[in-house]
């Protein structure tokens, strides 16, 4: 687990290296004074989260930390990954007061106190606190309507065998995204097609528009 000590006073954990990348890039290309000061820390899925908050109160105890968002995929039940992370974070004592059953549509940002002083924490659950799904998802509405590969990729991965890639599955988004991402960088990430223009900062849909005000937000502070 790639679960540094040394967080900093702001910080952005993130499930897996696509994530990490990806919102290190889109957050630099938010605002750069804000990118290059929001540590961004992957846990390496869900089932490492327990680990992580427990490793990552450790190293807030002590700090003057000012804000700490979560970022986690919603898979099949956005409601269900916003309860799991509530109910963990208050086994742990750490608990913003996230009475809510459901994750707010426009992301949770609130505070709470960690070692005597108050602590911006933030939840968003991918891809945009009311679907199912993931990152991919997410990056798929950042693909402009003018793309020559995504239809390709598409028709790709929906001829494969059922047996492969399931046509109801919540993953088949991921595999027409990372499909989709092979035709411009095999074998790279997210935030390459980000940084190439492949990716559209300022594409008008919701989703996008919700999470940067989420990190406005959550970060308003710096």
């Amino acid at each position: 687990m790639n679960l540094r000590t040394d967080i900093g006073p702001y910080a952005l954990f993130v499930e897996g290296f696509h994530d990490e990348e990806f919102f290190r890039s889109l957050i630099n290309n938010l605002d750069h004074s804000v990118g290059d000061t929001v540590n961004i820390v992957r846990y390496e899925g869900r089932s490492k989260l327990r680990l992580a908050v427990e490793r990552i109160l450790s190293a807030l105890r002590g700090r003057e930390t000012q804000a700490l968002g979560i970022v986690i995929d919603a898979d099949s039940d956005a409601k269900g990954s916003w309860n799991a992370v509530r109910e963990l974070l208050s086994e742990l004592t750490f608990d913003p007061e996230m009475t809510a059953s459901a994750p707010p549509p426009d992301g949770y940002v609130g505070t709470c106190n960690i070692a005597g002083h108050s602590v911006k924490f933030g939840i968003w659950i991918m891809p945009d606190n009311i679907r199912q799904g993931q990152l991919e998802d997410f990056v798929l509405q950042m693909v402009p309507r003018s793309d020559v590969v995504r239809p390709h990729a598409k028709q790709y991965i929906l001829s494969l065998p059922d047996s492969i890639v399931e046509p109801n599955s919540v993953q088949l988004s991921k595999h027409i995204a990372h499909a989709w991402l092979s035709a411009y960088y095999p074998g790279w990430g997210f935030s390459d097609a980000l940084e190439g223009g492949q990716l559209d900062i300022d594409a008008n849909v919701p989703a996008l528009s919700k999470l940067k005000l989420w990190v406005s937000r959550l970060y308003s502070s710096l």
